[in-house]
């Protein structure tokens, strides 16, 4: 099923297909649009590092495949760790569990998941929940 999913998104001019190409045009022909989202996304990025060190996984080469981070979760597994999150901070992960085929240790946290605003001030209640969350 999944491999059919992906398909049709991905090969035949889908309806959805049609509209994400229309979608991406426009935000390329305007450079202003990726600048933002650029500085954005490095300033929350900024404010993970600065808040979060060592338990934040980055990749030693800057790159990155996704809008997204990894962070460790000391000695708790990730799935207790991410259900006890978001019942008691309302911060929603992904446990890695799947992404390392097996026990891991770290949750993802994505870098676009609060609202985007000119003032960053959820998006840092957030970390700060976040950093309190694995003391």
């Amino acid at each position: 099923m999944e491999a059919i999913v992906g398909r049709e998104n991905l090969s035949s001019p889908t309806p959805s297909f049609l509209a994400g190409t229309e979608v991406l045009k426009r935000f390329l022909d305007r450079p202003q649009s990726y600048e933002w989202v650029c500085r954005v996304l490095a300033n929350r990025l900024t404010i993970l590092v600065k808040e979060m060190g060592e338990h934040l996984l980055l990749p030693g080469n800057g790159l990155f495949g996704a809008l997204y981070v990894l962070v460790k979760t000391g000695q708790e597994p990730c799935k207790p760790f991410a259900d006890r999150l978001i019942e008691q901070s309302g911060i929603v992960t992904v446990p890695c569990n799947q992404f390392y085929g097996g026990e891991a240790h770290a949750v993802r946290l994505s870098l676009v998941s609060v609202p985007w605003t000119e003032d960053e001030s959820g998006w840092i209640a957030s970390v700060k929940a976040l950093k309190k969350a694995l003391s």
